[in-house]
């Protein structure tokens, strides 16, 4: 995980949880609204690597 990875766990007065990623060097983020269903731990993991992998195609690209 990379360390300038800024991570919050948001509960909007809807309802629900949303989880959004930051990089705090590019100003580039990532938010998703989490399934209830699945455990958080497994969707905090695919985004990151998700989230990360994006970083990496943006950032080659700039």
């Amino acid at each position: 995980m990379s360390s300038n990875l800024h991570i919050q766990l948001i509960t909007p007065t809807t309802g629900g949880r949303v989880l959004r990623l930051e990089d705090t060097e590019t100003g580039l983020s990532l938010e998703r609204r989490l399934d209830p269903a699945k455990p958080l731990l497994s969707q905090k993991t695919k985004l990151i690597r998700l989230f990360e992998a994006m970083l990496e195609n943006e950032l080659a690209v700039a």
